[in-house]
């Protein structure tokens, strides 16, 4: 089983780097890297394709306008060029036997997703007290169990996709995922809703392991706040909610200020942010279907 290992990057040459050289130092060889730079400084895209100018795995390809995680990973798509797909985030490094541990995920042909694990790569030794399980997720952590199991969804910097379901349910949401300083999300958890409203199972397994780097940026409270904000939005975006629910959702908020005076702690007050988020965009902002 052969995969195309995908990378969307914006102008994070470092961390990509990183990325592809942990790839190229996995036991399994069978695949090749498309790396999708999205930096409008050319510089960039050419410093990785002369590092890589020698590499016959590895394809750098330039896109000369911002277009997002979603639209980056699409590209990606269409231009793989075996059964399976796999995406790993720029600023994580893959550990030698990541790639074989998520194909042994497609155990059966009804398996249509397998996601991994994302341990946390900390860039400082000031990690927040206040930082728990119930928070990591939205720095890219993961925290499901230690046992292969059926999963909702998987995290969006560690899977792997059969190919041939991009070509019977349509790609990945163009009006979710990162874009810019957008930090929208959830373009994973629509697209492994499809899947399994189709039938296909989506697997988690703990042996496919990757490391995330985790900046001191993303280590403030603010970056939460933001980050769970947009995490609220996105989750509007991705349903069609009518009224009924703009009320339902106002309800719920008023719910978390209140449990949040009672019982102040971060994550209460990130759910806030969350819920927010999500009241606004039901409010505000027009639904698209999937690209």
């Amino acid at each position: 089983m052969d995969a195309s290992i995908v990378i969307s990057t914006y102008g994070r040459e470092i961390d990509v780097v990183d990325c592809i050289n942990s790839l190229l130092n996995l036991n399994k060889h069978n695949f090749e890297i498309i790396v999708i730079e999205s930096s409008p400084n050319v510089l960039t895209a050419l410093d990785l394709k002369k590092r890589y100018k020698d590499n016959s795995l590895v394809r750098i390809i330039h896109s000369k306008i911002p277009i997002g995680l979603s639209r980056a990973r699409n590209i990606g798509i269409l231009l793989a060029k075996n059964d399976i797909v796999v995406f790993i985030d720029d600023d994580c490094v893959a550990c030698p036997n990541w790639l074989q541990s998520l194909l042994n995920g497609f155990s059966t042909k009804k398996t249509g997703i397998v996601g991994g694990r994302s341990i946390p790569l900390f860039l400082t030794e000031r990690v927040p007290r206040w930082l728990d399980d119930r928070l990591t997720p939205a720095i890219g952590i993961s925290h499901f169990s230690n046992k292969r199991q059926k999963v909702e969804y998987v995290l969006g910097c560690n899977f792997a996709v059969r190919k041939e379901l991009f070509n019977e349910m349509n790609l990945f949401r163009e009006d979710l995922g990162r874009r810019g300083k957008l930090l929208l999300s959830n373009e994973e958890v629509e697209f492994c809703k499809r899947v399994k409203e189709t039938g296909y199972l989506v697997i988690y397994t703990p042996k496919a392991v990757v490391r995330h780097k985790v900046y001191p940026t993303r280590l403030n409270r603010s970056y939460f706040f933001k980050r769970f904000f947009y995490g609220g939005l996105s989750e509007g975006i991705m349903h069609t909610f009518g009224i009924r629910k703009l009320f339902f959702v106002a309800k719920e908020l008023l719910k978390n200020i209140i449990y949040f005076f009672r019982n102040a702690n971060m994550f209460s007050l990130c759910s806030i942010f969350e819920k927010l988020g999500l009241f606004v965009s039901i409010l505000y902002i027009p639904k698209s279907g999937t690209s």
